[in-house]
């Protein structure tokens, strides 16, 4: 599993590693520039002191070198070279005497120029050399005469390298070294500053285990420390844990609901069993029996038939298939079907249809659902005898707005327009029927959900409700 705060040490982590690998970098090679820039000066300005003592005279070339002011070039411990040549003449260091056979490097390089090389020095160590030719000074009795002497001299001074390698070896270990602790410490540090800053987020991660919804705790304890980040989150799922809570206590109650629907037939038909068991004779009891048992029954079913319906369309895999479809002759079909419940259905509905010729495109089974369910409850819960407005027109944005106005027997109060569409929600003038479960809003709305129909419940009054929704033309 992926961690946030893992995550985050190791990218930074390595991205300041980069950024310190590259500083420590450059500043080693700085260093080591300015190292061997230094080591080089001392050794062309011990060269340009060793010209001066070196003269041409008529007996050829001589070097007034006092080896008690330059010891290395005799000393055993960290002994240099020098070298010099003029024609055949050579002259050599009191180190290079012992080594006969062996002979410093030097190239032909331009009168008065000089070059430094990489060198392995006659006792084996790494070491450095440079290469000089000059014009070597004339004899002191010499130098106001005209001569026509060869001055040109070419010399070698070899020393070893060994002391600035050390110090090239221990700014690198150095370096190294201060690179590790510096990654090491910034990581330490990063995991210390990222927890400290993660802590409002591992804090709600606890609050939220210790949520209850079943509890009654629908939101989560507020913060004393407010991060900008961290409060739209909470604020969502305060949002989320509250939606849930509802859904649960609206289940709760669907499920209490459902089993006092079903616990009145099943009480009527134990009831009826048991009188008959009881009076078995009774000629009242047992000549309504057969009958009122079939009428508790199909209320059973359809109060079951009615939840699964509610059940299904309350799905996202709710089935649809669209199709093409007449208005007119669709309505006309409606009106015939609850002819058999309401004998003045013709009196009592005042059809508007200004879109008769208007063919529209939708699931037949949806519509045909919704408007059986929205005429069926106009019907019931308007006064006898009132009028109803079953109106097809065209709105403003050149849709077909279907809408069913009645009249109430009495006003909604407080919340109860809000909870039309909850199912098993019923008003008092329905309750006092056992034929009415409160389902039929419920199952409309779900399958203009499954639609995409805005279902628009409004009281253009205390004694008028209307019912509407907006079709697509084909």
């Amino acid at each position: 599993m992926r961690s946030i705060k893992q995550s985050l040490v190791k990218k930074i982590t390595v991205m300041i590693a980069c950024i310190f690998g590259f500083t420590f970098f450059i500043i080693d090679q700085n260093i080591d520039n300015l190292a061997l820039e230094t080591f080089e000066s001392s050794l062309i300005e011990k060269s340009n002191y060793m010209k001066s003592l070196a003269y041409i005279s008529d007996s050829g070339l001589s070097f007034n070198l006092k080896n008690e002011y330059l010891t290395e070039f005799s000393s055993a411990q960290n002994t240099q070279y020098f070298q010099l040549w003029h024609k055949k003449t050579t002259i050599r260091s009191a180190s290079l005497q012992v080594l006969p056979d062996v002979d410093l490097f030097h190239s032909k390089i331009p009168l008065d120029n000089y070059k430094i090389y990489d060198v392995t020095l006659p006792d084996g160590r790494a070491g450095k050399s440079i290469v000089c030719h000059f014009s070597a000074q004339k004899a002191f009795f010499l130098k106001n005469k005209a001569s026509s002497l060869d001055t040109s001299v070419y010399m070698t001074l070899a020393v070893p390298a060994s002391r600035i390698l050390f110090i090239e070896h221990l700014i690198d270990a150095i370096l190294l070294a201060s690179f590790f602790l510096s990654v090491l410490f910034m990581r330490y540090a990063l995991i210390h500053l990222i927890t400290q800053s993660l802590f409002p987020l591992f804090q709600l991660i606890e609050q939220l285990k210790s949520i209850d919804i079943s509890a009654g705790r629908s939101k989560l304890p507020d913060s004393t420390l407010k991060i900008e980040e961290i409060e739209p989150i909470r604020a969502d799922l305060n949002h989320f844990i509250q939606s849930n809570y509802n859904l649960l206590k609206k289940e709760k109650r669907l499920g209490a609901d459902i089993a006092h629907e079903l616990k009145t037939p099943i009480a009527e038909l134990i009831s009826l069993s048991e009188i008959l068991i009881k009076y078995p004779d009774e000629p009242c009891i047992a000549s309504t029996y057969k009958e009122d048992v079939l009428n508790i029954s199909l209320k059973m079913k359809g109060l079951v038939n009615n939840l699964l319906l509610l059940h299904q369309s309350a799905s996202p895999n709710f089935s649809l298939s669209p199709s093409e479809l007449s208005l007119p002759d669709f309505i006309s079909t409606l009106l015939r079907e609850l002819a058999f419940k309401y004998s003045n259905i013709k009196q009592r509905i005042t059809l508007l249809n200004k879109c008769a010729h208007t063919t529209i495109h939708i699931d037949t089974f949806s519509l045909h659902i919704i408007l059986i369910n929205l005429l069926d409850n106009a019907l019931f819960y308007s006064p006898n005898n009132s009028k109803i407005l079953f109106a097809i027109i065209k709105n403003k944005k050149n849709q077909i707005e279907v809408s069913i106005e009645n009249e109430l027997v009495s006003p909604f109060v407080n919340d109860e327009l809000i909870q039309l569409n909850e199912p098993l929600f019923r008003v008092d003038n329905a309750r006092n029927t056992n034929n009415r479960h409160g389902l039929g809003l419920s199952i409309v709305q779900n399958i203009c959900d499954r639609n995409k129909l805005a279902l628009k419940i409004t009281q253009k009054d205390n004694l008028h409700i209307k019912f509407s929704f907006s079709l697509n033309k084909k």
